[in-house]
C-alpha cells in the first residue's frame, strides 16, 4: 500500500517539477532582456558622462595655463586623445574661434570656419555653460561638447574646450556587447531545460527510492509506527507496530486495530488526538497506561503530520509508539534514589554542602543549615562573605581553591561556631573537587564533622595510655602486647630487660623478626591457636634471656577485643619461674626420698610377712622335692610333685615382684588396673605382719572392674590405711574391715563436697573398731606431717600420700569416725569401662621353633637350664658365662647365629653394651635381653639400643620360648 501512494506522490511530483522549469525558463529570458536594455542604456549614459567629464577637466585646466603654456596645453590634448580611443578630437579655441591646441596638431592656430561648430562655440559662451550637439563628419556620427573656460584678470571667459566622442564606434561595442549578452541567456535557457528535464526523468526514482528507505525504516525501527490518512486507513506500518497489533487488513481503520487490543477509554483518548492533529496540523503527544496481556505498560504516542494537499490541510499523519515503561520505572526508581539520598545527607550528623567554583552554594543539609542560622533556600545562591566575617569567609575560600586547585580532596581542621545555638566546636572538613559527567571541574564538595568529643578523648586516652605505660613499667614481669597480624604493638621495661631491645626495636616486628625460625614457629603456633579459639592460654617453656641463661617461665596470655567485639590482639604476661622450678624440683626431690623411706618403713612393717609366706614357698618346694625323690626310688610319676614345685617358683617370683615394685623408686605409670587381686595380694601382706588380736574381714565381691592407676600407689594406699587402722587397734584389738564395691556418684550435694563430677565409681572403704579420732584433729589428718603417733612411731606423711595419690588419679578420700568406737575411710576411685591390658598367664602354651642362638649369662645353673628348655622346643644353642667370650664367637662367625639371648647383669660388661658391640657388627641380629632387676630401663630405652624383647628372670619355658619366638618373627626382623 505504501508504494502505491508513492507512485501517485511521484506524478504529482513531476507535473510540479515541470511547471517549476516552466516558470524558471520565461524568469530567465525576462531577466535576459532586461539586462541587454539597461546595459545600452547605461553605455550611452557612461559614454555621455565621459564627454563631460574630459570637457570639464580640459576646461579647467586650460583655465588655469596662460597662453604662453599652449604649449603644455597642446601636449595635453595630444594625451588625452592617444589615451581614450572614443574621442573624435580636443580642441582648445578662443573667443575669436582660434585654435590654440587640438588633438590633431595640423590644425593648430588655425580658425574654426564649421557654422555648427561656430554657432554652439557662440551659444556656449553666451550662456558660459556646456553646450552638447550631434554631427555627422566623415562619414560618422561624432557627439560634440563645448564647454567655456576662465581666465584673467577678472576671471572672465577668454574661450572654449571642445571635445568630439566617435557614437559609431560605441554603437558597435555596445552590438557585440548585446550579441554576447544574447548568447549567454540562450545556453543558460538551454541548461535550465536540461536540468529541468533531468530533474523530471529521475524525480520518480528518487521519490521509490526514498519510500524504499522509508520501508525499511519501518521493518527496522526500534519503536512501533503507524502511518493513516484522514478516514483512519493505515497506509504503512513498522514491524513494532505489527508486533503489538497485529497485522491490518486492507479495510480495517487504526481505530478499529486498536479497539481489539486497547481499552475503550485509550481508543478514545487516540482518536481524539488523531482529530486534533489533522484540523490544526500540529503534532501532538500524550502518555497511556494500557495493559498488555496481563502487564501494566506505559506507552509515550506522538503524532504529527506528513503530508498535506493544495490547501495546506493535512492528509497523512505519523504515529510513533514507543514503550517507557522501563524507563518510566527508572525514572521513579532514581526520583526514589533521589529521595532516599536526600534523605540520607539531611540525616547525616555531618555538615554537607556543595559550592560552585566561584564559591556560591548549590544546596546543603539540614545539619548546615543550623551553622549560619537560616534555610536552605536562603543559603542557596550566596557565598560564605553573606554570612560570616571576612577573615573566616577568606579561610573557607583558599581552602576551596586549595582543594579544586589540587583535583584531590584536602583535610583540614577548623574552630566553628552555629549562628542557631551558639555552639562553638572543633571539625574536622573534607573539601573535595566534583565534576560533571564530561570531567569538567563544577564545584567543591564539603563535609565536616564534629570531632569536638575524640578530641577530649583522644586527649583522655593519651592520658591514660601514658598511665597505662607508666604502670606497665613498674610491673617487674615482662609485659608485651600483638595486633592479629602477630606483631608487637608494646611491652614494658621488664620485658625490654629480659630481652635485651629497645622498646622501639620491638615495636612492629614478629617472633620471626627477633629469634631463632624454629622457636618464632612455635611461638606463632601458640598465638594461632589462641586467636583462633579466644580466652586464656597458660602454658610452661624454657627460653634463653638477654644474658644467655635458660630461664623457665610461664606465659599467661589472653585475647582482647575491638569496639565491635572482634578479637583486635593479645596480651601477655612471663612469669619466669627458673628459681620456684629449682625449689620445687628439690621439694619433689626430698619428698620422692621421704617417700622411698616411708615406703622401705612399710616394708620393714611386712617383713614378718613377707618372711612368712617366703618360708611357706620354701616349705612347699623343699616338701615336694623330697616326696618327688622318695616316688622316682619306686618309679612312681612326679608329674604331680613337678607342678607344685613350679607353681611355688611362680608364687615366689610374684612375691619379689610386687617387694620390688613397691620399694624401687621408679616414675609413675597408669593404667587400665583391676583393683580386687592387687588388695587379696596387700591383704596376704598384712595377714602376717598384723597380731592375732586383729581379725581380718574382706568383702571383695567385685571382681573385674577395673580404675586408671599405678600399682604401687594402690599398695601404697591400702598398706598406709590399714597399717593405720592396726596401729588403732594395738592394745584391745578388733576388727579390720575391707570391702570393695562399684557405686554411682549422682547426688549432687555429694559431688560438690567431694568435687566430683557424676559417673561410675569403685568405692573402697577401709573400716576398724579402734580408739577413733577425736573431731577436732579429725579435719587436719591429711595435712603433711600431722600425727598422733608418738615419736619415733611415724613420719605423719602417710595418709597425706594416700590423699595426694587418690586426688592425683581423680578420685576422693574422706573419713568418719566417732572416739571409742573406730574410724572408717572411704576412697572413690573413677572407675575404668574399657578393656584391660594384663599380661597373659603364665601358663600360656609354649611356641617351637628353629634356628642358632648365642646364650650368655653368668650363672651356670641358668645356662643349663634355659639351654636344656631352648633345645627342647626345636633350637640349636651355643652358650657361654662370658660377655666378653660372646663377643669373640659372634664375631668369628656373625652369620650363624639367628638370635642372641643375653643377661642384663655380668661381669666386665652388661647387656646393654654387649648388644650395643654385637650390633655393630651386625645390625640385624635379633636380640633378647633377661634380667632379674628391672633398673628404671624404660621399653623404648630398649627398643632404641636395638633389643627386640625384654624378659623378666626368673624365667619359665613359656615366657621364654614366647620372647624368643617372638624376636624371630619376620616383623621384627
Amino acid at each position: 500500500m505504501l508504494m502505491r501512494d508513492s507512485n501517485v506522490l511521484n506524478q504529482h511530483d513531476r507535473k510540479l517539477a515541470l511547471s517549476f522549469g516552466a516558470v524558471v525558463l520565461i524568469l530567465v529570458l525576462a531577466a535576459s532582456g532586461a539586462a541587454s536594455y539597461l546595459f545600452s542604456q547605461l553605455k550611452q549614459k557612461q559614454e555621455d558622462r565621459l564627454s563631460g567629464v574630459i570637457a570639464v577637466i580640459l576646461g579647467e585646466s586650460i583655465s588655469r595655463v596662460s597662453f604662453s603654456g599652449k604649449y603644455h596645453a597642446r601636449l595635453f590634448v595630444e594625451e588625452m586623445k592617444s589615451r581614450v580611443p572614443e574621442l573624435a578630437f580636443i580642441s582648445v579655441e578662443n573667443k575669436d574661434g582660434l585654435i590654440l591646441a587640438h588633438s590633431d596638431p595640423a590644425k593648430n592656430d588655425e580658425t574654426m570656419s564649421d557654422t555648427e561648430d561656430v554657432d554652439l562655440r557662440i551659444q556656449s559662451l553666451k550662456t558660459g555653460s556646456p553646450v552638447a550637439g550631434e554631427h555627422i563628419r566623415d562619414g560618422k556620427t561624432i557627439k560634440e561638447v563645448v564647454l567655456p573656460y576662465r581666465g584673467g584678470p577678472d576671471a572672465g571667459v577668454i574661450g572654449v574646450v571642445h571635445t568630439g566622442i566617435n557614437f559609431d564606434e560605441v554603437r558597435r561595442e555596445q552590438r557585440v556587447n548585446l550579441f554576447k549578452l544574447l548568447i549567454l541567456v540562450a545556453v543558460l535557457t538551454a541548461a535550465a531545460i536540461w536540468v529541468i528535464l533531468i530533474l523530471s526523468h529521475h524525480f520518480g526514482s528518487t521519490v521509490r527510492a526514498l519510500a524504499t528507505q522509508l520501508q525499511g525504516i519501518l521493518n527496522h525501527a526500534p519503536v512501533a509506527i503507524g502511518i493513516s490518512d484522514r478516514i483512519g486507513r493505515i497506509i504503512g506500518f513498522s514491524v513494532g507496530f505489527e508486533h503489538l497489533f497485529g497485522r491490518p487488513t486492507a479495510r480495517q481503520t487504526q481505530m478499529q486495530l486498536f479497539a481489539e487490543r486497547l481499552s475503550d477509554a485509550n481508543v478514545k483518548r487516540l482518536a481524539e488526538t488523531d482529530r486534533k492533529v489533522f484540523e490544526n496540523g500540529v503534532p501532538c503527544e500524550q502518555e497511556l497506561q494500557v495493559d498488555i496481556q496481563g502487564r501494566l505498560c506505559t506507552w509515550n504516542v506522538s503524532k504529527f503530520p506528513i503530508a498535506r494537499d493544495d490547501d495546506g490541510k493535512t492528509t497523512l499523519i505519523c504515529a510513533f509508539i514507543h514503550d517507557i515503561t522501563e524507563r518510566k520505572q527508572a525514572e521513579r526508581s532514581l526520583a526514589e534514589n533521589e529521595a532516599r539520598l536526600r534523605t540520607l545527607v539531611q540525616t547525616i550528623p555531618d555538615l554537607i554542602w556543595l559550592k560552585d567554583t566561584d564559591g556560591v552554594y548549590l544546596t546543603c543539609n539540614t545539619r548546615f543549615e543550623r551553622l549560619y542560622g537560616a534555610r536552605e533556600t536562603d543559603i542557596v545562591g550566596k557565598t560564605d562573605y553573606d554570612f560570616v566575617g571576612k577573615e573566616l569567609a577568606d579561610f573557607f575560600r583558599e581552602h576551596d581553591r586549595m582543594a579544586m586547585a589540587a583535583g584531590k580532596s584536602s583535610a583540614n581542621e577548623e574552630w566553628l561556631t552555629f549562628a542557631d545555638d551558639g555552639y562553638h566546636g572543633l571539625f574536622d572538613t573534607i573539601k573535595t573537587p566534583m565534576c560533571d559527567v564530561d570531567g569538567k571541574l563544577i564545584g567543591v564538595l564539603g563535609i565536616s564533622r564534629d570531632i569536638t568529643e575524640r578530641k577530649r578523648d583522644e586527649e583522655r586516652l593519651k592520658n591514660q595510655m601514658e598511665f597505662l605505660t607508666t604502670l606497665l613499667d613498674t610491673i617487674p614481669s615482662p609485659v608485651f602486647y600483638k595486633d592479629v597480624s602477630r606483631r608487637y604493638l608494646g611491652c614494658n621495661r621488664a620485658f625490654e630487660e629480659f630481652w635485651g631491645m629497645s622498646r622501639e626495636s620491638i615495636v612492629g616486628k614478629s617472633a620471626h623478626d627477633m629469634g631463632p625460625e624454629e622457636i618464632a614457629e612455635k611461638y606463632e603456633a601458640m598465638d594461632n591457636e589462641l586467636f583462633e579459639h579466644g580466652g586464656h592460654q597458660t602454658y610452661e617453656w624454657k627460653v634463653r634471656s638477654a644474658d644467655g641463661s635458660e630461664k623457665d617461665v610461664i606465659f599467661n596470655k589472653a585475647t582482647f577485643p575491638d569496639a565491635g567485639g572482634h578479637i583486635a590482639g593479645l596480651v601477655g604476661v612471663i612469669l619466669d619461674i627458673t628459681e620456684r622450678k629449682h625449689v620445687e624440683e628439690e621439694r619433689i626431690r626430698l619428698e620422692g626420698r621421704l617417700l622411698q623411706s616411708y615406703k622401705m618403713e612399710a616394708i620393714g612393717s611386712l617383713a614378718g610377712g613377707i618372711a612368712h609366706d617366703f618360708n611357706n614357698i620354701l616349705s612347699a618346694v623343699l616338701g615336694f622335692v623330697e616326696l618327688a625323690k622318695m616316688k622316682l626310688k619306686d618309679n612312681r610319676s612326679v608329674e604331680n610333685e613337678m607342678n607344685q614345685i613350679l607353681s611355688a617358683g611362680i608364687r615366689a617370683r610374684d612375691l619379689v615382684k610386687q617387694i620390688l615394685a613397691f620399694s624401687r623408686q621408679t616414675g609413675i605409670k597408669r593404667e587400665p588396673l583391676v583393683l580386687a587381686p592387687l588388695i587379696k595380694e596387700s591383704m596376704k601382706f598384712l595377714r602376717a605382719s598384723l597380731p592375732v588380736t586383729i581379725d581380718i574381714r574382706q568383702d571383695i565381691s567385685v571382681s573385674g572392674s577395673m580404675t586408671i592407676a599405678d600399682p604401687t600407689q594402690i599398695h601404697q594406699v591400702i598398706m598406709n590405711l590399714c597399717t593405720n587402722a592396726a596401729y588403732a587397734m594395738k592394745e584391745k584389738g578388733g576388727t579390720l574391715a575391707i570391702r570393695l564395691a562399684e557405686v554411682e556418684l549422682d547426688d549432687e550435694a555429694e559431688q560438690e563436697l567431694k568435687g566430683l563430677k557424676q559417673g561410675p565409681y569403685l568405692q573402697l572403704t577401709v573400716a576398724d573398731t579402734g580408739c577413733g579420732i577425736p573431731k577436732e584433729i579429725i579435719n587436719r589428718i591429711f595435712d603433711p606431717f600431722f600425727t598422733t603417733k608418738g615419736r619415733g612411731e611415724g613420719t605423719g606423711m602417710g595418709l597425706s600420700v594416700v590423699h595426694g595419690i587418690v586426688r592425683e588419679m581423680g578420685g576422693a578420700i574422706s573419713a568418719y569416725s566417732e572416739p571409742g568406737k573406730g574410724t572408717t575411710f572411704q576412697v572413690l576411685f573413677p572407675r575404668y569401662e574399657g578393656e584391660s591390658s594384663g599380661a597373659d598367664s603364665a601358663h600360656t602354651a609354649t611356641r617351637t621353633g628353629s634356628g642358632t642362638i648365642l646364650f650368655v649369662d653368668d650363672e651356670e645353673g641358668v645356662i643349663v637350664s634355659s639351654r636344656g628348655i631352648l633345645e627342647q622346643l626345636g633350637y640349636k644353642v651355643v652358650s657361654t658365662s662370658s660377655p666378653l667370650e660372646a663377643l669373640e664367637i659372634f664375631r668369628s662367625r656373625p652369620g650363624e647365629f639367628n638370635l642372641v639371648l643375653t643377661d642384663m647383669t655380668m661381669p666386665k660388661m652388661t647387656g646393654l653394651e654387649l648388644s650395643e658391640q654385637l650390633l655393630k657388627i651386625r645390625s640385624d641380629i635379633p636380640i633378647v635381653l633377661c634380667t632379674g632387676f628391672n633398673l628404671g630401663i624404660s621399653p623404648e630405652k630398649i627398643r632404641d639400643v636395638g633389643i627386640k624383647e625384654l624378659v623378666m628372670k626368673p624365667m619359665i619355658a613359656s615366657e621364654l620360648a614366647n620372647a624368643v619366638y617372638t624376636a624371630l618373627a619376620p616383623d621384627n626382623v
